[in-house]
Protein backbone atom coordinates (compact mmCIF):
# COMPACT_ATOMS: atom_id res chain seq x y z
CA UNK A 1 0.00 0.00 0.00
CA UNK A 2 1.70 3.54 -0.97
CA UNK A 3 1.78 6.22 1.78
CA UNK A 4 0.07 9.47 1.09
CA UNK A 5 3.23 11.00 0.76
CA UNK A 6 4.12 8.89 -2.41
CA UNK A 7 0.61 9.66 -3.97
CA UNK A 8 1.07 13.10 -3.68
CA UNK A 9 3.08 14.73 -6.94
CA UNK A 10 6.46 16.49 -6.18
CA UNK A 11 5.37 19.69 -7.96
CA UNK A 12 2.49 20.23 -6.08
CA UNK A 13 4.22 18.96 -3.01
CA UNK A 14 6.86 22.05 -3.89
CA UNK A 15 4.43 24.80 -3.81
CA UNK A 16 2.03 23.78 -1.66
CA UNK A 17 4.13 21.67 1.54
CA UNK A 18 6.57 24.19 2.64
CA UNK A 19 8.03 24.75 5.99
CA UNK A 20 7.00 26.33 8.62
CA UNK A 21 7.93 29.80 9.68
CA UNK A 22 8.43 30.91 13.76
CA UNK A 23 5.06 32.77 14.28
CA UNK A 24 6.38 36.39 14.75
CA UNK A 25 6.53 38.40 18.46
CA UNK A 26 3.91 40.77 17.45
CA UNK A 27 1.39 38.07 16.15
CA UNK A 28 -2.03 38.39 17.78
CA UNK A 29 -3.40 34.99 19.27
CA UNK A 30 -6.55 34.37 17.30
CA UNK A 31 -9.41 33.73 19.93
CA UNK A 32 -13.36 34.55 19.59
CA UNK A 33 -15.33 36.42 22.56
CA UNK A 34 -16.48 34.00 25.58
CA UNK A 35 -20.40 33.73 25.55
CA UNK A 36 -20.54 31.75 28.98
CA UNK A 37 -19.29 35.80 30.39
CA UNK A 38 -21.81 39.17 29.90
CA UNK A 39 -20.65 40.79 26.95
CA UNK A 40 -20.86 44.71 26.43
CA UNK A 41 -20.90 46.00 23.15
CA UNK A 42 -17.61 47.27 23.95
CA UNK A 43 -16.04 44.20 24.93
CA UNK A 44 -17.43 42.44 21.93
CA UNK A 45 -16.10 45.11 19.67
CA UNK A 46 -12.99 44.83 21.54
CA UNK A 47 -12.95 41.19 20.87
CA UNK A 48 -12.66 41.70 16.96
CA UNK A 49 -8.72 42.45 17.75
CA UNK A 50 -8.33 38.51 18.26
CA UNK A 51 -11.56 36.68 15.83
CA UNK A 52 -9.53 36.25 13.03
CA UNK A 53 -7.78 38.39 9.92
CA UNK A 54 -10.46 40.31 8.68
CA UNK A 55 -11.70 41.34 12.18
CA UNK A 56 -8.59 41.80 13.34
CA UNK A 57 -8.30 44.82 10.59
CA UNK A 58 -11.57 45.47 11.63
CA UNK A 59 -10.83 45.66 15.13
CA UNK A 60 -7.51 47.73 14.59
CA UNK A 61 -9.68 50.39 12.56
CA UNK A 62 -12.02 50.34 15.05
CA UNK A 63 -9.39 51.19 17.54
CA UNK A 64 -7.75 54.47 15.20
CA UNK A 65 -10.84 55.80 14.94
CA UNK A 66 -11.43 55.78 18.57
CA UNK A 67 -8.37 57.41 18.73
CA UNK A 68 -9.17 59.67 16.35
CA UNK A 69 -12.24 60.54 18.00
CA UNK A 70 -10.75 61.43 21.38
CA UNK A 71 -7.94 63.07 20.16
CA UNK A 72 -10.45 65.46 18.05
CA UNK A 73 -12.59 65.77 21.62
CA UNK A 74 -8.93 67.40 23.33
CA UNK A 75 -8.45 69.96 20.62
Amino acid sequence: MATLQENIPGSAAAAVLQPSEPIPSNAVAVQGPNFDERQTLQSFLQSYERIGFQANSLGRAINIVNRMVRFSTIN
